[in-house]
């Protein structure tokens, strides 16, 4: 499956976050990289510590920004080094082509040229994020799109096809955990009402790339006032223990996604041009603090077109089986060990889902309809 692009899209139902405390907006797109505050992190040794503004009240928002960055509890050693662009320094001629080299080795070339690197000498905080998470087996790949909110979409999961061995599926059962729910069918029938509906239209999975510094979370989860907060009740669903009953699929159960290609990034101004007053870089200001985010999630790698069947044959009957309604709305890259959010994708429309051609027995419909 091609999920990725040679150029960047437009992405004008995508907010672009500074941090995780932003307030949801209806049918907004909102991507968190955790980059940014990587990039803040070594700005602030530079200076000597958190980093000061002159002439700035402490409820302006530039300050709150500057403080939420300042706190952030990311560091050196938690993100992936090879997909991340962590930044900061003056954009005089030196460090404007340290800055251009940064962005190739994460990037690549062509995107590279196609930035506007700052030069104007001032202070640059600059967080990029270039993941594509490959998995040891590459999980299937549907032939047909599936029909997703308002389009058709490339789509891959995991699900038991009698064509391919059985031990492909088992390998790729291993590479998925499931969080939430974890209930057999005979235990639903002992659930409460709130217990059954949660079961029913709430999801957490987690996938295990080859790359073991991190994980990637799927969930369907209700939105809560800002991001952070979100985020923060589907982490909650997270269980310890992976071998625990009804912590992986069966071959009765899976999942079907919608492959993702998510490009987007963003400049946020109201920082540029303040005054930093830390002794270390006195009488500098601030110039350009912008991230990017190239996110790609789908099979994780090469495999054959395969075929999902419902084994029942008609309605689902168990909220485990994902196959034609893959209802998730929260993407995250989290730490594998420590379980701190990387990035975050919040996803209220198709905006970044990969089109797909509609599927032959929908054009099939439709031409009977039309004899």
């Amino acid at each position: 499956m091609s999920a990725s692009s040679p150029a960047p899209v437009s992405t004008p139902d995508t907010i672009v976050c500074p941090h995780l405390d932003v307030p949801h907006q209806p049918g907004m797109n909102l991507v968190w990289s955790a980059s940014l505050e990587l990039a803040w992190k070594r700005l602030m040794r530079q200076a000597g510590g958190p980093i000061a503004l002159a002439g700035v009240a402490p409820d302006d928002p530039a300050a709150r920004l500057v403080r939420t960055l300042n706190e952030s509890p990311i560091d050196e050693g938690m993100l992936p080094p090879d997909a991340t662009v962590a930044w900061a320094g003056r954009t005089d001629e030196r460090g404007a082509g340290e800055l251009r080299r940064e962005i190739e080795r994460v990037f690549g070339p062509e995107e590279a040229r196609r930035m506007d690197v700052p030069e104007d000498g001032r202070i640059a905080v600059v967080g990029g994020m270039n993941l594509h998470p490959r998995f040891a087996v590459p999980f299937a790949r549907e032939r047909e799109s599936i029909s997703c909110r308002d389009k058709y979409a490339q789509s891959f999961g995991i699900w038991f096809d009698e064509d391919e061995p059985r031990e492909i599926w088992e390998q790729r059962a291993a590479q998925v955990v499931v969080h939430f729910p974890r209930y057999n069918d005979e235990e639903l029938a002992t659930l409460s009402d709130e217990e059954d509906d949660a079961a029913w239209n709430q999801l957490v999975i987690e996938l295990l790339p080859v790359d073991a510094l991190f994980s990637v979370v799927v969930a369907a989860t209700g939105r809560r006032a800002t991001l952070r907060d979100t985020v923060e009740n589907a982490l909650s669903r997270l269980q310890d223990d992976d071998g625990a009953p009804n912590a992986r699929f069966t071959h009765e159960e899976g999942i079907c996604l919608p492959a993702i290609d998510l490009h987007c990034e963003a400049k946020f101004g109201n920082l540029q041009g303040l005054p930093i007053v830390n002794a270390a870089v006195d009488e500098e200001r601030l110039g350009e603090v912008w991230q990017r985010v190239h996110f790609r999630l789908d099979e994780g790698g090469s495999s054959n077109p395969s075929t999902m069947r419902n084994p029942f044959g008609g309605a689902l009957m168990s909220p485990r089986r994902w196959y034609f309604n893959p209802s998730f709305n929260l993407v995250l890259v989290i730490g594998r060990r420590t379980r701190i959010p990387l990035l975050s994708c919040w996803f209220s429309n198709s905006e970044a889902f990969v089109a797909g051609s509609e599927p032959a027995i929908w054009r099939q419909v439709r031409r009977s309809r039309r004899s």
